[in-house]
């Protein structure tokens, strides 16, 4: 089995140095040619199913892949969405530096340890409800012989 990890492509957001975290962005123009050409780059794999965040910037460059792979199988899963950047969400990056300094560099250095000020403020969180259903998105989509997880990115 071959398990393959792509990120989405730049946001309007990321183009302008702006946390986003939950809010639903749009893709820049060069990130929907960016989501073209993992597309591109993918078409001749065969997927059985795609799962991808509901937010718009990760589903279009999933649906994308999908369409050009003829993968017919994609699922939007809520346990894939962004975590909550609390009150980071919306600010330009030197603005969570002159607000947050400590946490921004430990952002970095341990991002694990951190939690978010402000609303929403876990770390990776999921409901109940989402977990089952990514659970239920492997079992029906990724053969339980499989022993190997080889990931590629990019």
């Amino acid at each position: 089995m071959r398990l393959f990890i792509v990120r989405h492509g730049e946001s309007v957001w990321n183009a302008e140095g702006r946390f986003q975290g939950q809010h639903d962005t749009e893709l820049s123009r060069r990130g929907f040619e960016q989501g073209l050409k993992v597309a591109e780059f993918l078409k001749r794999q065969r997927f059985d199913a795609v799962a991808t965040s509901p937010l718009k910037r990760s589903s279009v460059t999933a649906r994308k892949i999908a369409e050009m792979s003829g993968c017919d199988v994609i699922e939007e899963l809520s346990g894939l969405t962004e975590i909550c950047h609390g009150d980071w969400e919306t600010c330009l990056t030197n603005e969570v530096i002159e607000r947050w300094p400590r946490l921004f560099d430990l952002w970095h250095s341990e991002p694990h340890t951190v939690v978010m000020p402000g609303r929403g403020g876990s770390r990776f969180a999921t409901s109940k409800g989402a977990r089952f259903r990514q659970r239920s998105f492997w079992h029906r989509n990724i053969p339980a012989t499989s022993a190997s997880f080889p990931t590629t990115s990019r």
